[in-house]
């Protein structure tokens, strides 16, 4: 564990920042929010109701 972890451990932090076991096969999206929510709209809107 390097400095910046160890640091992060001490102090707290965003658990989406951290390294966990939990988030391991997890691959985030560099996509704008918007653009996702305007690619699946139709499929939000019917979830929504």
């Amino acid at each position: 564990m390097n400095w910046r972890q160890r640091l992060g451990a001490f102090i707290g932090g965003f658990d989406a920042g951290q390294h966990h076991r939990r988030l391991r096969g997890f691959r985030a999206t560099r996509a704008h929010v918007n653009a996702l929510i305007a690619a699946s709209g139709p499929d939000i809107t019917a979830r929504a109701r």
